[in-house]
Parts: structure tokens; C-alpha cells; sequence
């Protein structure tokens, strides 16, 4: 099992230079080409071609180069992280739960205790049969300490 994949490097690289104006890059190296890398690298992933990952960069210019507001640019990245994190749920849960993208709508089966898309992740039941100083009063959509939402 891969800790980080090509292209989560390539996303957290793109997040870092779009929210870090003053952080020293590579030379040639900027927030856009970090994120047309990590396009390039999960799409690679997912086994598509080179001429593949070229006729669609060709054919889809404006979501394969970053545009708008820093918010917007910030969309973009997490977007296609998210699509990159296909089969890493809690990675691309965490990123949602961090930044709020990608925009996702309310599912019939959200599993919160109100009927909402969960805010934290529950802990496994040897956690709370083994600790004995496991607070009892933490529910899913208790908010974490770093929640700011």
C-alpha cells in the first residue's frame, strides 16, 4: 500500500505554492504546473496513456490550468485530488472535511446521528473497550478541535 502517491505529491505541492505566495520553488515550478503533474500523474495511474493524458489536456484546457480566485484555484486542486484519491476515502474525507471542496451534496444514507454527512470518523471498538479514559460523550458529528466550519 503506497503511503503517497505521485500524484498526492504533486496536489499537496500545487495546494502549498498556491497558499504559500512566498515559498521558494523549483525553478519553471509553480502552482498550475504542479497541478497539470498531478493530473498527469493520476491519470497515468489509472492506467491511460500518454496520448491519452495529451488529447485530453488538449481538449479540456480550462480544467487542466488553474483560473479565478485563489478560492476557486484552491477548488481545482482539491477537485482533482479528490478524483486522484479514488480508493483512499479517508485521505479524500480528510481533504473535505480540511477545505469544504469538492462541493458535495447531502446523501440518502448519511450515516451522522442527525442525518448528516458525518464530521469526524468513529473509533474502533478497541479503542473504546481498552481505554478507560475514552470520553463517551464524542457522537459523528461532534466537531473536532480543528474545525472551523
Amino acid at each position: 500500500m503506497r503511503l503517497v502517491t505521485n500524484a498526492q505529491r504533486c496536489f499537496l505541492l500545487a495546494e502549498a505554492a498556491l497558499r504559500l505566495p512566498g515559498l521558494t520553488l523549483p525553478a519553471g515550478k509553480n502552482a498550475n504546473v504542479y497541478f497539470q503533474e498531478g493530473i498527469n500523474a493520476s491519470m497515468t495511474e489509472a492506467g491511460m496513456t500518454a496520448a491519452q493524458i495529451t488529447t485530453y489536456f488538449t481538449a479540456n484546457p480550462t480544467v487542466v490550468n488553474l483560473s479565478g480566485t485563489p478560492d476557486n484555484q484552491l477548488r481545482q486542486i482539491i477537485t482533482q485530488k479528490y478524483i486522484a484519491l479514488t480508493g483512499n476515502g479517508i485521505e479524500a474525507y480528510n481533504d473535505w472535511r480540511r477545505t469544504g471542496y469538492p462541493v458535495l451534496t447531502e446523501h440518502q444514507n448519511a450515516v451522522g446521528i442527525d442525518g448528516t454527512r458525518p464530521k469526524r470518523i468513529n473509533y474502533i471498538n478497541n479503542e473504546i473497550t481498552r481505554n478507560p479514559n475514552f470520553p463517551t460523550d464524542i457522537f459523528q458529528n461532534a466537531r473536532v478541535w480543528w474545525d472551523v466550519n
